[in-house]
């Protein structure tokens, strides 16, 4: 057995990378040789972790003692407007929308659509590298309210030493070097995890972090500040101590500008200061060598905050009509957005609305448009906003520029045009379907939205696309109509990214509706620098569109490049006898880069790859001409991990592997990918189903499938004393050893001999079990044929066929990957489900559901 271990210098990542033989087609008799081999590489391995952690930790010590020097903070920025707003709403007479509809004034085009976003930096594609846990230690717990959340999580006992001495760098030092001996990274892995089970932004992690912290030491604000500053270094995070003479301070960097905020450069990064007036500070110049991520105020997903739910009633007369309606918001949100950083407005328009304000649109204010024409629905809808909030301008208001995300604005008592304007967004992306973009004016917002129906009216264009004005606070003006001073006004646009998600453009759904054995996940629709969208997805049989056919051998992916108007420029099919699936996408430098998996033999072109056992690849097209540059296999098959866990990869710009890292696969990570270097070289990580974890499975060609899952429950056994998630999710882990087709009723005959119980335990699901006609594993992935019957259990919709694949966190828990066949009723909404994680402690399942990426809890007991 050769291995080389790279390790790089302290302020560098580090691969580890191994070469065996290829395991021998009697691979099953060799296992426990392997086990044995695999287990003495991983203790070399982590052995070699635990060194460039303890180098990390005590370099950037020795560091501390003495790189510190005093800084004069700069003023907070202030975002000045050109113009005042009106202090008074403007409304439009019915004289003017008459003389705009017999002669509408079309906006000067916009070539290209001005995005205010700044450049944002990606995050690291795999986990930190950290210490094996030595268990070792007096574990306790903290509990405490995360803005109306109860949150759990163990930390080492060693953590409450309090910081003692004088606000020095040598005393900052060894605090250092305390808590890096402490075992904290059960606690930094017990952060991240919350982190993603409430789907917080990064500023709600810091604030996670701060309350912790603070929890832990009530009444000492600088330990429970340089507890942060510790373990917000240990989450990855680049975050700076500073200190005056009695108090400390932490020095943030941020993605985004943040306003009325004080902060000091370094590099030409803006490390800014929270919440204190200090007007200097003592600091360092470098970063904790693995601190890669710079907070961002972007939200991606909708926090998943307990509902403190507030209804409000809303009046409003449109075409002399009256309409009411009601909302319901979260205020436990609204308390959090109370404190996110002032930032720009690409922000509120961006983040995701709750699910309980999702809800209420749908159930209270979509009624309002039923049976109307899209440009009568538009109309209405801008007059909601128009007529049912008072409005007052920030300065009146709060003496200072404040954007309200939508569910604020239900809140406060008035609101203005920027306001407006993101509500009318949310409502129109969501309730029309119609991509509705911000509008940016000296002293002014609106909107403008797609609405091909609307032959006349003022538009801007971008792309071939025309986005007609509709503005939020010119009272009484439909959409088309721009206010008079600001007609010959070029404004800044704001793309939103909504939508994007949905449909991308409408051409995707009619490729989709045109072929429904497609398969195209949201996140595999990427716009080129010239407003192409490449689509990548799977697909059996044939696909047509645009008067061409092409054709599949089983399931097979597809890499397809699509004009700005809806053409098809070309579609490139990845070939395999076995089915492949793909599970990364990116595009930059006019290159494609794809990841997936296959096994036997993959081509493109007359490229090919082979592989005894599922396999991953990646493969690199030109954006252009489709040409296949390379094709490359991982080797996966070749590293003896153990399981289900995560790798890196660093690869050639020719596709040849440099390096290869392994990790435990984390509950908290899943930002897989590729990471695209100048020189043309890339990273790619992702998570992959390794060798069977255990002996029993040595000759499993002749082992029956209640022989896999008698050892798939002793092996779940020792991760949980949950009796149903035991039964149930070594269903789904055997399934994945025995890998051979068989039917939901052959799968229950199986089960009963080990677990005779089942059945009457899991009645509902049993009956579900039943219409799998075949259940059969298509490289990492399940796919099932169902009898065609659609089946209900409670709000659990089961319809058509069924693909997903099945991993396993080193936690114990669960995760369920849906590509489709699996819906969800919340609130009497039907949703597509996304994925579930089975939790090996409570037994609870969480359901991740619907575009917007909103989640349901449900016990298990309950299948």
């Amino acid at each position: 057995m050769k291995k080389k271990i790279i390790l790089l210098s302290v302020f560098s990542f580090f691969f580890v990378v191994s070469s065996w033989a290829q395991i021998d087609t009697a691979w099953s008799n060799q296992l426990k040789n392997l086990e044995k081999q695999f287990e003495e590489y991983e203790k070399s391995v982590q052995s070699e972790y635990d060194k460039f952690v303890d180098k990390n930790d005590k370099q950037f010590g020795a560091f501390l003692e003495k790189a510190w020097k005093e800084i004069e903070l700069n003023e907070g920025l202030i975002k000045k407007e050109e113009k005042p707003k009106p202090v008074e709403r403007p409304m439009v007479k019915k004289t003017e929308i008459t003389q705009v509809k017999a002669k509408p004034i079309v906006i000067e085009p916009v070539k290209e659509v001005v995005k205010i976003v700044p450049k944002r930096t990606s995050v690291p594609i795999t986990p930190g590298v950290q210490k094996k846990p030595t268990e070792k230690f007096i574990k306790v717990s903290n509990t405490f309210d995360f803005y109306g959340t109860n949150v759990f999580v163990s930390f080492d006992e060693a953590l409450k030493k309090p910081f003692k001495g004088q606000l020095l760098p040598k005393d900052i030092a060894a605090y250092w070097g305390v808590m890096s001996e402490a075992e904290h990274y059960k606690t930094v892995n017990d952060l991240l995890s919350v982190k993603k089970y409430l789907q917080l932004p990064d500023w709600g992690y810091l604030k996670l972090v701060e309350q912790f912290s603070a929890k832990i030491f009530p009444s000492d604000n600088n330990s429970a500040t340089m507890l942060t500053w510790f373990l917000m270094n240990k989450s990855r995070y680049k975050v700076r101590l500073a200190y005056s003479r009695l108090s400390a301070y932490l020095l943030v960097p941020s993605q985004d500008v943040v306003y009325r905020t004080r902060y000091y450069t370094f590099d030409n990064i803006r490390y800014y200061l929270f919440d204190k007036d200090a007007p200097k500070v003592y600091t360092y110049e470098e970063d904790y060598p693995d601190a890669k991520m710079y907070m961002g105020l972007s939200i991606d997903k909708p926090l998943l905050l307990h509902n403190n739910e507030v209804n409000k009633k809303f009046t409003f007369e449109h075409e002399q009509q009256q309409y009411n309606y009601s909302v319901s918001f979260n205020k436990n949100l609204v308390d959090f957005y109370a404190e996110y950083p002032p930032t720009e407005i690409d922000v509120n328009f961006n983040a995701p609305l709750s699910e309980l304000t999702y809800t209420s649109f749908i159930n209270n204010v979509k009624p309002l448009i039923a049976g109307k024409s899209k440009i009568q629905a538009a109309n209405l809808l801008l007059a909601l906003v128009q007529k049912s909030f008072a409005y007052k301008t920030d300065q009146d208001q709060f003496g200072y520029e404040k954007y309200f995300f939508t569910e604020e604005l239900f809140y406060y008592p008035a609101s203005d045009c920027e306001d407006r304007s993101v509500l009318f967004a949310k409502l129109s992306n969501n309730l029309l379907e119609r991509e509705t973009i911000g509008l940016k004016y000296p002293g002014h917002m609106a909107t403008a939205m797609i609405l091909p129906e609307l032959s006349r009216g003022d538009y801007i264009q971008s792309n071939g696309l025309k986005y007609f004005v509709a503005d939020a606070t010119f009272e009484n003006a439909p959409v088309g109509m721009c206010m008079s001073q600001f007609r010959a006004v070029r404004p800044k646009v704001i793309q939103t990214k909504i939508l994007r998600s949905l449909a991308k453009s409408n051409f995707i759904d009619d490729f989709k509706k045109a072929n429904p054995n497609l398969a195209i996940s949201d996140d595999a629709i990427k716009q080129t620098s010239k407003g192409n969208k490449i689509v990548a997805g799977t697909f059996s049989n044939t696909i047509s569109f645009g008067g061409k056919t092409f054709t599949a051998k089983g399931i097979n992916t597809f890499v397809a490049n699509f004009s700005s108007t809806g053409d098809l420029a070309w579609l490139k099919v990845i070939n395999s006898m076995s089915p492949n699936f793909p599970k990364q996408m990116s595009v930059k430098g006019g290159k494609i880069y794809i990841s997936g998996i296959f096994s036997d033999k993959i081509s493109i072109d007359a490229q090919s790859l082979t592989s005894p056992r599922p396999e991953h690849f990646v493969a690199v097209f030109d954006e252009s001409t489709a040409k296949l540059q390379w094709i490359k296999s991982m080797n996966l098959v070749n590293s003896k991990r153990q399981g289900d866990f995560i790798y890196a990869a660093r690869l050639s710009n020719t596709g040849d592997i440099a390096a290869m890292m392994y990790y435990d696969r984390k509950d908290y990570f899943d930002n897989f990918g590729f990471k695209i270097y100048p020189d043309g070289s890339l990273a790619v990580s992702n998570s992959f189903f390794g060798l069977p974890e255990n002996t029993d499975y040595a000759a499993k060609s002749t082992l029956s499938f209640s022989d896999v899952y008698s050892s798939t429950i002793k092996k779940a056994k020792a991760k949980s004393s949950n009796v149903d998630f035991i039964a149930f999710t070594s269903v789904f882990n055997a399934l994945r050893v025995y890998e051979e087709e068989i039917s939901g009723t052959n799968l229950l005959n199986e089960i009963a001999k080990q677990d005779p119980r089942f059945s009457s335990n899991f009645a509902e699901f049993s009956k579900e079990f039943k219409n799998w006609t075949s259940i059969r594993k298509d490289a990492d992935f399940f796919h099932v044929n169902r009898s065609g019957v659609d089946y209900q259990l409670d709000d659990l919709l089961f319809s058509g066929d069924l693909t997903f694949s099945v991993s396993e966190y080193s936690s114990g828990n669960v995760f369920v990957d849906f590509r489709d066949g699996f819906c969800i009723y919340v609130n009497g909404i039907k949703y597509k489900a996304n994925s579930m994680v089975f939790d090996a402690k409570t037994g609870k399942v969480l359901i991740d559901y619907s575009r917007h990426h909103y989640r349901k809890e449900i016990d298990l007991a309950d299948f």
